[in-house]
C-alpha cells in the first residue's frame, strides 16, 4: 500500500523555495517540479503540497507529462 506524502505549513513553504512551478493543470491545479522531478500538487492558500504519484500524473494530469 502506497501512503500519501503531504508537506505543510513551514515545511511545505522551504520546500517550495526549491521547486519551479511547472504549470496549472486544466482544472486549476498548481503543480510543482522539485530537482528530482519529483511533481508536487500544492495548495498555496492552505500551505501545503502532496506528492503526486505517477498513476495521479498519468490519470488526472497527463498535460504535465507533455
Amino acid at each position: 500500500m502506497i501512503k500519501e506524502l503531504v508537506v505543510q505549513g513551514e515545511e511545505c513553504r522551504a520546500h517550495l523555495k526549491k521547486c519551479e512551478r511547472t504549470r496549472v493543470a486544466t482544472d486549476g491545479s498548481v503543480i510543482y517540479r522539485d530537482s528530482v522531478d519529483r511533481y508536487w500538487l500544492v495548495d498555496e492558500e492552505g500551505g501545503s503540497m502532496r506528492l503526486l504519484t505517477w498513476n495521479d500524473l498519468q490519470l488526472n494530469y497527463p498535460e504535465v507529462l507533455d
